[in-house]
């Protein structure tokens, strides 16, 4: 898989820390990466959801990813930040854990979000 390699190294991360996140020894992570291993369909979509691409574009299969440019990991958060935003922002009910969360609630998880995205941005520079 050409592409895992690729799309591992844009994002800057580092073999053993993507072993850890898709749960699969690093000896075979490289050996995925290199051809030499077949890996699994649940492997293969896991690293889909994971780069926020299709499996067809981890596979080569098309050159257009699901947003049809490059992956990148800090759209992927950027994406769920203003998701989350949007969520917590309705003024409907908004459930946690099945309770309803109250106003007071739902401002310090949406101030914590902002942290996030602040911290996301200084380090990704």
């Amino acid at each position: 898989m050409i592409r895992l390699k690729e799309l591992r190294k844009s994002n800057k991360i580092s073999l053993e820390a993507l072993s850890e996140i898709l749960h699969v020894n690093k000896s075979t992570l490289s050996r995925i990466e290199n051809g030499s291993r077949e890996p699994k369909l649940s492997f293969i979509e896991d690293c889909a959801k994971y780069f926020n691409c299709t499996t067809d574009y981890l596979l080569n299969l098309t050159d257009v990813s699901c947003n049809d440019k490059k992956v990148n990991k800090n759209n992927c958060l950027e994406n769920i930040f203003k998701e989350m935003e949007n969520i917590l922002s309705c003024k409907n009910n908004v459930k946690f854990n099945g309770n309803i969360m109250d106003n007071e609630s739902k401002e310090l998880v949406l101030l914590a979000i902002k942290h996030a995205k602040d911290i996301a941005e200084y380090t990704s520079k």
